[in-house]
């Protein structure tokens, strides 16, 4: 079972789900009570960091406002939870029919749903019966732990849970916690406490247990987190006490360091040195609001960069990530005088400042709102739009051109090809965010313009959003940072559909909806795949057309403007530097494009011949035979409604030859079925007699039925007239 596939269904029924740890039943989430999602974005996030993770259900919260109340049937050792159960329901007390899983230790778990959460504790109902509700977590089905899995039992709709066990338990109410003064950066006071419990903190035996606890309570207390942070950082990550104490001892404790403790909460915080210059949001103008404009602090994949911003001479925004060494260089000469007469430089300032610019991660979302707290790669379109009207004759002459190079040289004056092409420009321009199943192709000569017409559209996205590879690694290379951004990525000459990889690279990029992007010395991450593929070319096989293809929309650009240097020249000028493109953005913007079906590729001509280039030897051979009309020269250049089995594996084989494939040839029953794959007329092996052998033959069907069969297993007309 596919772990993250389980936590998305999971997660789609309405269960927040949270990462655990690799064959284990704890979290490596933060946390978790708070930050376990429903989101897929956010989810998927997780597994890209620890692809094996294990997956958790926080037990807080369920579909909306609801939440879980879990019961944990143990049966280990001398406690068995299930004679517990069946005592209380010899009592009368019911346990409701209820989505049921089956722990790899011989327990159970029935989850029901309340409309807040309880208290949770162990032995709530009995001896081996815990209570799972707010603050906890279970275990999911599909989770594995030292190879045994996490099974679903009793798969049926989740129960409300019985009224008597809310009553047992009581309802979880919020409880007011202790938090640090408002200037204190609880993320960077929970690090400082993560250090201390991992690498400084005593400690303790049997005895002393409760006084340990309580010093290191107070200690984390002065690094500056919230009392709720500190019971949850001690239970998880404070190793120094044997035997451990119980989690409401742990809270007990941490209760009364933070109302007890003679220090004020975060005394020992940067923030508390630095209270006079760093506090509340910045003066406007101020060094860190400076640095808040072009920089921000960015948290992924375990880690975490500097994210730099800034306007690039075209005007667009550009965006590079550093390492924390690199920014702090940057400020190493830029300090701040203390009160105590000691300077800080402004970036370790910044860097501990509560109204930095942070993300929790990068997204795409081009023409949308990004996640909360997500990083936007998108950054727009080049020009604002402009109504042809409102245009100057330079712009309107721009534009005009582009028109007539679409309709005339690109479609050959067809009028639907043309609108459909015209629909799928728009829809890269009107709706980003959705990828459409279909990639582009141009096929021509150079000089005919095909680069001229991709470029124009292109340009309306800008350089990060519009990317031109002349080489095949920009498809087939593991390092694919480019791809993170990128609406429309233009193949040049880059692209032989012979290679297997990039032919497996192309077809997934096509078709799936998610990239798995790979930038060196960073983990791998996934983004949405929204990019739209263009192949541009001269070569007679630019693309693997299979014979059922929808995939590729193939153009034959015509030469109406070939070498046209002027042509081309004049309408690069008036879109892209006089302001025709605003012209061009305004009609893909405005266009049509519910009357266009753009993930369905047009039948061109161009489409047909990509299918024969495609096609294994003896296919394309057939389809040369279909062509000139006979099989064999043998019977005067006319078709034969009989042909004898050498005759016809003869004339294959000099096809072969003439193209100096020396390859094995396939065997006369491996003929004979692709030939009735292509024909079903062609009639089981007859035999005739040739003078005093009998000679074993084929029937054939007319010329025009073989070659209506062969458009059918195309599915593609063909103008024979025209080849």
């Amino acid at each position: 079972m596919n772990l993250l596939n389980e936590a998305l269904r999971l997660a789609n029924d309405g269960f927040h789900i949270l990462p655990l740890i690799p064959n284990s039943k704890l979290p490596w989430l933060e946390d978790f009570p708070n930050k376990a999602s429903t989101n897929p974005e956010v989810i998927k996030s997780w597994w890209v960091r620890q692809p094996n993770s294990n997956i958790g259900i926080s037990t807080s919260r369920f579909n909306g406002s609801g939440a879980l109340v879990v019961v944990d049937v143990d049966n280990k050792g001398n406690i068995i939870g299930d004679n517990e159960l069946f005592k209380l329901e010899l009592d009368g007390y019911d346990f409701p029919e209820t989505l049921t899983q089956e722990t790899p230790t011989g327990g159970r778990h029935l989850i029901y749903y309340a409309d807040q959460p309880v208290k949770q504790g162990v032995k709530v109902l009995g001896p081996g019966l815990d209570i799972r509700s707010k603050g906890g977590y279970i275990v999911a089905s599909g989770s594995v732990i030292d190879g045994k899995k996490y099974l679903i039992k009793n798969p049926i709709e989740i129960a409300e849970a019985p009224q008597w066990i809310i009553d047992k338990c009581g309802v979880a109410h919020e409880k007011k916690e202790v938090k640090a003064p408002i200037n204190v950066d609880e993320d960077q006071a929970r690090i400082r406490a993560l250090h201390y419990l991992e690498e400084e903190a005593p400690t303790a035996e049997e005895g002393e247990r409760n006084h340990k606890a309580y010093v290191v309570a107070c200690r984390i207390k002065d690094l500056g987190v919230s009392s709720t942070v500190c019971a949850e950082l001690i239970i998880d990550h404070w190793d120094g006490c044997n035997p451990p104490l119980e989690e409401a001892e742990i809270v007990a404790v941490v209760d009364s360091a933070y109302k007890n403790g003679i220090n004020p909460i975060g005394i020992s915080s940067p923030e508390a040195m630095f209270d006079s210059i760093v506090s509340g949001e910045p003066t406007k103008g101020s060094y860190l609001d400076d640095i808040n404009k072009e920089y921000a602090l960015l948290f992924e994949n375990g880690g975490h960069s500097i994210l730099h911003e800034k306007i690039g001479k075209n005007g667009l925004k550009e965006v590079s990530y550093y390492p924390e060494s690199t920014f702090k260089r940057i400020y190493s000469t830029k300090t701040v005088q203390l009160g105590n007469g000691k300077a800080a430089n402004q970036a370790n300032l910044w860097l501990d400042w509560p109204g930095r610019r942070e993300y929790q991660g990068l997204c795409f979302s081009p023409e949308k709102e990004p996640p909360k707290g997500y990083y936007n790669l998108w950054g727009g379109f080049t020009c604002e739009p402009l109504a042809y009207g409102d245009a100057d004759l330079f712009q309107k002459a721009g534009f005009d051109s582009f028109i007539h190079h679409a309709k005339e040289n690109v479609c050959l004056g067809d009028e639907k090809l043309f609108q459909w092409l015209m629909g799928y420009f728009a829809h890269m321009i009107q709706k980003p965010y959705e990828r459409p199943l279909t990639t582009l192709v141009f096929q021509g000569r150079k000089g005919t313009g095909k680069n001229a017409l991709v470029d124009r559209v292109g340009n309306l996205l800008g350089s990060r959003h519009y990317l031109v590879a002349h080489d095949g690694r920009y498809l087939t290379s593991n390092f694919n940072g480019h791809m993170d951004s990128c609406l429309c990525l233009v193949l040049d000459e880059a692209f032989w559909s012979g290679d297997k990889a990039a032919e497996g690279k192309l077809k997934g990029i096509t078709t799936s909806p998610t990239i798995m992007i790979e930038r060196k010395g960073k983990e791998a991450y996934l983004v949405d795949n929204l990019v739209r593929l263009i192949v541009i070319g001269n070569e007679e096989w630019l693309v693997p057309a299979s014979a059922d293809e929808r995939r590729y929309a193939v153009f034959q650009v015509g030469e109406g403007n070939m070498q046209d240097n002027d042509f081309f020249t004049n309408m690069r000028v008036n879109l892209d530097e006089l302001g025709g493109n605003r012209v061009l953005l305004h009609y893909l913007k405005t266009f049509d494009i519910k009357s266009v079906r753009i993930n369905i590729a047009p039948k061109t001509k161009g489409l047909a011949n990509q299918k024969v280039e495609s096609l294994g030897l003896l296919g394309k051979w057939w389809h040369q035979c279909l062509v000139e009309g006979f099989i064999s020269n043998d019977f005067g250049g006319e078709w034969s409604l009989e042909i004898d089995k050498a005759t016809l594996r003869q004339s294959y084989s000099q096809y072969c030859k003439s193209r100096q494939i020396g390859s094995r040839l396939e065997d006369d029953q491996k003929i004979g079925t692709l030939l009735k794959k292509y024909c079903p007329e062609i009639g089981t092996e007859g035999r005739r007699r040739d003078g005093t052998t009998r000679v074993r033959t084929y029937k054939m069907p007319t010329l025009e039925v073989a070659r209506q069969r062969w458009c059918e297993h195309l599915d593609q007309e063909i103008e024979w007239s025209d080849l």
